[in-house]
């Protein structure tokens, strides 16, 4: 086992390129393609911002349960945590109580004052997309804080 270990360890240190090709990009696209794929399931099946209200109160409705329930331990989201922007494991999720926040709309967007209002778990890349057909564009990463710039100006 060592040995095949040692002659894959090898391969790929010494024979970047040719791994970064035959195994690296390959494994990259399918990924990006199964992601594409996921979004535009979710979009398409799960998107209704007339629901907003109603998903809102589901999250209240989670919380006032645990509450009920002793409130004791914390709070997270109930998101994989392949999914967070940082790296690292994800051991916390298993002692929390976990909710459940199924919101991915961008709800509306005001382009005369340049902002976008998201429900909590549109990414960037689900944002940007909805904004460049508009002539739109993100000025900030921010987790908390986006503004909307039209590419002309």
């Amino acid at each position: 086992m060592s040995f095949i270990y040692n002659l894959l360890v090898n391969f790929a240190t010494e024979q970047r390129g040719w791994f970064v090709t035959l195994f690296v990009l390959p494994v990259s696209l399918g990924f990006d393609a199964w992601f594409k794929a996921r979004a535009w399931l979710i979009m398409k099946l799960f998107s209704a911002p007339a629901l907003h209200v109603k998903r809102v109160q589901n999250v209240s409705d989670q919380i006032v349960n645990w509450k009920n329930q002793g409130g004791k331990g914390k709070l997270c989201t109930a998101r994989g945590g392949w999914q967070s922007i940082s790296p690292g494991n994800r051991d916390y999720k298993k002692q929390a109580s976990q909710i459940e926040i199924n919101m991915y709309d961008i709800l509306e967007i005001n382009e005369t004052e340049r902002w976008v209002r998201v429900e909590p778990m549109v990414n960037m890349g689900q944002l940007s997309h909805f904004l460049i057909p508009k002539g739109c564009k993100c000025l900030s990463s921010s987790k908390c804080e986006v503004s909307v710039m039209h590419v002309t100006d």
